[in-house]
């Protein structure tokens, strides 16, 4: 039959359980010991560990670092970012700390893919892609198949068969376009 609790239940020891369904309200989990909170399928395989001793997570495996996702013997491994709606970034915020220095993914104010390295996604010190084709570096813009946007713009190639080799096109601000071979 069914059970129904108004108010909290606490349980000691070990145990286990099985719902088919929990409805109206939330389901807290406290774990206060060393052991892994755990999600399995009827056949036993495992489909969410959190391990509360050395605080990692997998989804689909048994984490050994951080938060580990795999799928199961045969396809794609997925992870997929949704923005909150049609005109939201999707992203991926690397912090140090407490400062944020870089992002990668999908910035809806530009339309571009992107990996930048910044206080935040906006930043134009990075790669942008546009849904195009083109690659902006320096823009988060890019007009044409390559888009090279500073105060100097330059490549370099440099050859590494030839200790020293390196050929350069350098946009020379007003003065023009220089080319130089080392």
């Amino acid at each position: 039959g069914d059970l129904t609790i108004d108010g909290d239940l606490t349980v000691n020891g070990d145990g286990a359980g099985a719902y088919d369904e929990i409805v109206n309200g939330e389901l807290h989990v406290k774990i206060t010991d060393t052991n892994a909170f755990l999600v399995e399928k009827a056949d036993g395989t495992d489909v969410f560990i959190v391990d509360t001793t050395n605080s990692l997570v997998g989804i689909g495996v048994t984490p050994v670092s951080g938060v580990e996702l795999a799928v199961g013997s045969a396809g794609t491994t997925q992870l997929r970012l949704v923005g909150g709606d049609a005109s939201s970034d999707a992203r991926i915020e690397y912090y140090q700390a407490s400062s944020a220095i870089g992002f990668s993914g999908y910035n809806d104010g530009t339309n571009t893919m992107c990996m930048v390295y910044g206080a935040n996604i906006d930043v134009t010190t990075g790669i942008h892609i546009s849904s195009a084709g083109n690659i902006g570096i320096g823009t988060a813009s890019p007009e044409k198949l390559i888009h090279l946007a500073a105060a100097s713009p330059a490549i370099m190639l440099e050859d590494t068969d030839v200790s020293g080799l390196k050929h350069q096109i350098i946009g020379g601000g007003n003065a023009g376009l220089e080319v130089s071979v080392d």
